[in-house]
């Protein structure tokens, strides 16, 4: 048994004194700790002057009992000679003793309908559809990384800082050599602020500005996130530009200590390594065809897996 509380007040904010609040458990149960059976249990508690639930108040609390069991709340006030119910709420009541039934959260109709389905002695949980393992690469094969690679470093970057977030309409850019010919068909980031129902979208472009593969990464959660590629291939050694785009999405990025290494990039009459490229249709959206790289040195680029 555990003690319940609670202060109920009228629409106008006057007390419920005096009204008549009742608890009925939906059906029979067993105790947990007696294997004591508890039948058609319903209790009714007359409210004090405050409207309070008056102290040392007991009931067998859900969480005590075998699965599947809630509790019917309603609160009646008496007009004249007959009560009047206002109130009514159907809680799972759970927690360390005492509980205040205020802060519990009614239960919604999907919550309801599962504990109802459990307290069937004809129900048949659905059984969960077996995780597919993700297929292994083809042995590895002389000349061939099918074991991934970071875009832009040729091994794993020794520190890691927030990456540069995107705009409305350009997206940071970044390129580099692929030294050897590589089979992917994914695409991992580490998200550090989530948001629910973002993407991160990572594309890589070909030395031609032609869009060799991409992947839209749900990011709903901190932590490693992977995108698929639309279809596994094979990338041939030579020059790749990584584009992306992270909108409100927060995400890791290549090494803290940056600019002058950009700077030096970016120097002398050769052609840009770093910098924003324009995309003219949002956030999320890469262009099919990369364009001019405009320099800047502020693009930390992403920290970004590719792999079969």
């Amino acid at each position: 048994m555990k003690t319940i509380t609670g202060t109920f007040t009228l629409s106008e904010g006057e007390p419920s004194a005096g009204d008549l609040l009742t608890l009925e458990l939906s059906h029979a149960a067993t105790e947990i700790a007696t294997g004591a059976k508890v039948e058609g249990f319903e209790i009714e508690i007359a409210l004090d002057e405050s409207g309070a639930i008056p102290p040392n108040t007991e009931i067998p609390a859900n969480d005590e009992l075998t699965a599947g069991t809630y509790y019917a709340v309603t609160l009646k006030t008496l007009h004249g000679i007959h009560y009047y119910e206002y109130y009514n709420r159907t809680l799972k009541i759970v927690g360390d003793s005492p509980i205040n039934l205020n802060a519990l959260i009614p239960l919604g109709p999907d919550e309801l309908q599962q504990l109802q389905n459990a307290a069937s002695p004809c129900y048949n949980p659905p059984k969960p559809e077996p995780k597919l393992a993700r297929q292994m690469p083809s042995p590895r094969k002389l000349g061939i990384n099918t074991r991934g690679f970071f875009a832009g470093v040729i091994n794993c970057p020794p520190t890691v800082g927030d990456c540069t977030p995107s705009h409305d309409s350009t997206f940071p850019a970044f390129t580099f050599t692929l030294p050897i010919k590589a089979v992917v068909s994914c695409i991992s980031v580490i998200v550090v602020v989530p948001h629910a129902g973002r993407h991160v979208v990572v594309a890589l472009y070909d030395a031609n500005g032609d869009k060799a593969c991409t992947a839209s990464i749900l990011a709903d959660r901190a932590g490693v996130c992977t995108g698929a590629i639309e279809r596994t291939m094979t990338l041939h050694p030579g020059e790749y530009t990584i584009v992306w785009s992270t909108g409100t999405v927060k995400v890791q990025g290549l090494g803290n200590d940056y600019r002058e290494q950009l700077q030096l990039m970016n120097g002398g009459d050769g052609g840009v390594v770093a910098g924003i490229v324009n995309g003219g249709r949002g956030v999320g959206t890469l262009p099919d065809k990369l364009g001019e790289i405009i320099p800047t040195t502020s693009c930390l680029p992403i920290l970004a897996y590719f792999k079969a």
